[in-house]
């Protein structure tokens, strides 16, 4: 990306609201601070370098980190407000790169469970601009809180769309007409879909370079996941859209692909393009376990269905379900062995170093917003990242995806102040990202009494009739 778009693009996603005039000369070695919020005495977990620096304290002033200083080299006054960090840890906010959240009537319950479970940025795969636009005029104002947004607006479908709502590309020409409505109505990414046809796929592919536009998506149907990547894909989305290219019988009815074998030598050649293409993996593993556990007890009875509306709930009922109400009981025990696969091939794209982001695709089945990033995290240190690597997916590797390593993405001065404490380290055991004590929200200090605050007030929006 490059010129004015590029400028655009990041100011959408860091820059709105936030405010100016940091001096760096302030974080002197030996500095007293009088106003702002001081998390004092933590651990600070600097996941660039994959380290925990002990006994600091970091200095937030307005929205901004001030400071990360030594402990004993800061002198508190009496005007700032303290948090202590004895014994916690202080990440970088978490960022959701595959969300379906800025939808009318949906809006406010997912995005505040978002920001309730540290999660402090989203990209949202399909999503209203009329809908972003009024969250972003609320948060300007003051009268709600929500992570910050990266958000696409429609998708673009082939001719057999899955998604009635979807804007439809029959042709190269439509294809690259829509690229450009998308773009002049503000979305900040392209997102394709695997029902293009390859030749329509390819003009949007071209388009979008050209205007220096992300795409990002499914690898349609008669397109490899090396040919998207070559086009320039930035991200292929889900884990199934590699397996595919990982088994001998791609086009199989897809009990039979749960069953297919994954052939490592072609796995190997898919993860060797997407590195050598630079293009990301985000392999929602977290919804791909959900479509194939929906039949089992503890999914259905999961106590964070509290926070789901009735429709919600409904679709993720197995008799309600596209494919699994008309599963036998070996079937499930197919699609669940199938699951074990999509780890399989997520380990060998680890294995190969292909950048990897952290995505839930809310609210697929059983990816709740917010709390499914965190289950997230967990089945990527299944699939054999380090929780080290499993955390930068969703904070430095994001910002790196979003070109903004300047101002987001790990604990460092001049960076936005999106922060979460936790009381235990995330490096040791990835599941601490869910001991949340406090979360910072653009310099805004939301303590563990008011996460608990939001929730609740989440599960009683959840029994709300929907909206829109």
């Amino acid at each position: 990306m490059g010129g004015n778009r590029i400028s655009r693009f990041i100011f959408h996603i860091v820059f709105l609201g936030l405010a100016s005039g940091w001096n760096a000369s302030c974080a002197d070695p030996s500095m007293e601070v009088t106003t702002g919020i001081a998390i004092e005495d933590v651990s600070v977990v600097d996941v660039i370098h994959g380290q925990v620096i002990p006994r600091q304290t970091v200095v937030i002033e307005q929205n901004r980190i001030l400071a990360v200083e030594p402990t004993e080299k800061v002198v508190l006054g009496e005007g700032v407000v303290v948090v202590q960090g004895s014994g916690k840890y202080l990440i970088p906010g978490l960022w959701d790169m595959h969300v379906h959240a800025v939808d009318e009537g949906l809006d406010e319950l997912f995005l505040t469970l978002f920001v309730a479970t540290g999660v402090t940025g989203i990209r949202d795969m399909w999503g209203s601009l009329e809908v972003e636009e009024r969250v972003r005029i609320g948060v300007a104002g003051g009268e709600r809180l929500a992570p910050r947004m990266v958000v696409a607006g429609n998708l673009i479908e082939g001719e057999e769309a899955y998604w009635p709502e979807a804007n439809i590309a029959a042709s190269p020409q439509a294809g690259r007409a829509l690229v450009d409505s998308l773009v002049e109505a503000g979305s900040d990414f392209i997102k394709v879909y695997h029902t293009l046809k390859p030749e329509v796929f390819f003009a949007i592919a071209e388009h979008a370079t050209q205007l220096e536009v992300p795409f990002v998506g499914h690898v349609p149907i008669g397109v490899s996941v090396a040919q998207a990547a070559e086009a320039g894909i930035r991200s292929v989305e889900h884990a199934t859209s590699i397996f595919i290219d990982c088994i001998d019988e791609p086009e199989a009815p897809r009990l039979e692909r749960a069953r297919a074998t994954v052939e490592t030598e072609l796995c190997r050649e898919v993860a060797q393009s997407l590195e050598a293409h630079g293009t990301w993996y985000v392999p929602t593993l977290v919804t791909e376990r959900g479509y194939s556990h929906l039949n089992k007890p503890e999914f259905q009875n999961d106590p964070r269905l509290r926070y789901m509306p009735d429709l919600v709930r409904d679709w993720w009922r197995p008799e309600n379900d596209l494919f699994g109400s008309e599963y036998t009981e070996e079937d499930w025990l197919t699609v669940e062995r199938g699951f074990s696969k999509l780890l399989e091939v997520t380990a060998i794209m680890v294995e190969h170093e292909v950048g990897i982001l952290a995505g839930s695709d809310t609210p697929n089945a059983f990816a709740f917003p917010g709390f499914g990033l965190h289950d997230e995290l967990e089945l990527l240190v299944e699939a054999g990242l380090s929780p080290l690597e499993a955390l930068q997916a969703a904070t430095i590797d994001a910002a790196r995806f979003l070109q903004s390593t300047d101002t987001m993405g790990s604990v460092e001065p001049g960076k936005v102040a999106d922060l979460v404490l936790l009381e235990g380290n995330p490096l040791e055991d990835i599941s601490n990202t869910q001991t949340i004590s406090s979360v910072v929200l653009d310099g805004l200090l939301l303590d563990r009494a008011e996460l608990d605050e939001m929730l609740v007030r989440a599960e009683e929006k959840a029994r709300e009739p929907i909206e829109g």
